[in-house]
């Protein structure tokens, strides 16, 4: 990106609470003046702590924002030039319309062109960059009228300003926030869910007033929410975040038609998430059968590797029974105005398709994908890693638990004595107590129990994917500040406290280093 261009920019920046919880991390991210960007994702991704920071209420733990090229990090909110609508408004209630918006204007500071400040010799006194300084003054209170006459403007309320707060509708009240912040024109605009208490029609609304807004006013937006449709509507760029991380960042049609992971693929509109195997010839194999795939897709994936196969439900070809690529039963049909929405299942796997052609309910039919509506991607992994070592009796620990395993894997010619002491056939003991290993629990190696007697490892279930026949579930272990992935037929709740058991041989352990 243009340097010239980039208004601010986020280089490594990580946000620790409690010397414990990392809300954001490594956080890296230029944006562009005049751009209107929305951080994008679930409750506790880190979306808010990051506009925080930008706008000073929250000092990052490590790294560097940068305005204009110049660290402000730890330059305090009063001396930003940026200003932020919150959820809540913060209006004044006991302040009329007028006075609300002209609140900040009244201790605002402007140069003061008819004083230029010189030094005792008569010299004039210049700035970093070679320029006059002058004295600072008030505005004047014609000054203060035109600006928030001009803000009211903007924001359609023109005749409110002798108007009390509490006659105001939510949406109106909004406005007033919103008119409030641009009055001191900043370069740049952070808005924290401003949306989020309108009712459904006039969030939409407010979507289009925003991004008309934004355009007459020129300078940068950016704009947190969870809602996708909003993102999706109003945003020159969206950066979805998860677990304090940027997943993915692009334009509205990037992030839709392109997700990175499997996890913007289903937080960004619906979407049937597969396991696929890659085969010869460009093609893809799930759902049982072998579907063309995408030509731009050839050679991007290793023969009879595991990705994840994505298919929007409007990409879903439906058909009459064996004329598709597979076949299957519609289960669900819903008339949405227009189009119909049909959740239909092929074996164990449920898929969503939208046609505006009728098919009945149980009815089978069939279905097939166009090879460039077929998304690919990799899978991050299949298993989770941890870090660990060996026990005196040959345990193996990680993760704040002992777990067993096959340990004569790792120490060939060796047996187990009756007290769980490596011994070989000359009977010397292998001392194995604190050997570091690399551990290894694949995703289908665990299952989720809410009985919380059925282990000793448990955790909070803080994510869930639905992956056509089973869910992916990650759970966090405050007291490690770990986090284990488990595949699941069962539907939980994100926030359920689980037992996670290990399958018996579900513990994958190796040396690290030499023996």
């Amino acid at each position: 990106m243009n340097a010239e261009n980039t208004i601010i920019s986020l280089k490594n920046v990580c946000k620790v609470f409690d010397k414990s919880f990392t809300a954001v991390d490594n956080f890296n991210l230029d944006i562009k003046r005049g751009e209107f960007v929305t951080f994008l994702g679930p409750s506790g991704c880190g979306k808010t702590t990051t506009l925080r920071m930008i706008a000073g209420f929250d000092m990052p733990t490590s790294g560097q924002i940068l305005l204009n090229g110049q660290d402000i990090s730890l330059i305090p909110p009063y001396k930003r030039p940026i200003n932020t609508v919150f959820q809540r408004y913060a209006l004044f209630t006991h302040l009329n319309i007028y006075k609300n918006i002209a609140f900040g204007l009244q201790y605002k500071r402007v140069d003061d062109l008819s004083k230029p400040l010189k030094d005792k010799e008569g010299n004039p006194i210049l700035g970093e960059n070679g320029e006059q300084l002058y004295a600072k003054r008030k505005l004047t209170k014609e000054e203060i009228r035109a600006k928030v006459k001009y803000a009211l403007n903007l924001v359609d309320l023109e005749g409110f300003e002798k108007r009390a707060v509490s006659t105001l509708s939510g949406g109106q009240q909004q406005r007033i926030a919103i008119a409030r912040a641009i009055v001191n024109e900043p370069e740049i605009l952070l808005l924290d869910e401003p949306l989020g208490a309108l009712d459904l029609k006039m969030r939409k609304e407010m979507q289009l007033e925003l991004k008309a807004m934004h355009k007459k006013l020129g300078i940068t937006f950016i704009y947190v929410t969870h809602d996708q449709e909003e993102a999706l509507t109003m945003s020159d760029t969206i950066v979805v975040m998860s677990d304090g991380e940027i997943q993915q960042v692009g334009t509205p049609k990037e992030i839709y038609d392109e997700p990175k992971n499997a996890f913007v693929a289903d937080f960004i509109g619906e979407s049937s998430i597969f396991t696929g195997t890659v085969q010869k010839g460009n093609k893809i194999k799930f759902l049982g059968a072998s579907f063309d795939s995408d030509p731009a897709d050839e050679g991007k994936f290793a023969l009879n590797e595991k990705v994840d196969v994505v298919i929007r439900p409007e990409d879903v070809i439906i058909s009459a029974k064996d004329k598709g690529t597979v076949n299957a039963k519609i289960v669900s049909k819903i008339f949405k105005g227009m189009h119909y929405e049909y959740i239909t299942m092929v074996g164990k796997n449920e898929m969503i398709a939208q046609s505006t052609k009728n098919f009945e309910e149980e009815s089978i039919v069939g279905l097939s994908v166009d090879p460039e509506n077929i998304q690919i991607m990799k899978k991050p992994f299949t298993s989770n890693y941890y870090d660990g070592h060996l026990t005196k009796h040959c345990h193996v620990s990680f993760a704040g638990i002992h777990a067993n395993f096959d340990v004569l894997k790792l120490f060939p010619g060796y047996r187990l004595s009756e007290e769980g002491i490596l011994i070989n056939d000359k009977g010397e003991e292998r001392d194995v107590e604190g050997l570091q290993v690399s551990v290894e629990v694949g995703f289908d190696d665990l299952e989720l129990s809410d009985d919380p007697n059925a282990s000793d490892l448990h955790g909070e279930i803080i994510n869930m994917i639905y992956l056509g026949d089973h869910y992916e579930v990650t759970v966090w272990n405050q007291d490690v500040d770990e986090e284990f992935i488990v595949n699941t037929p069962d539907l939980w709740n994100i926030g359920d406290n689980v037992s996670l058991v290990i399958k018996e041989g579900g513990v994958e352990v190796k040396l690290k280093g030499g023996r």
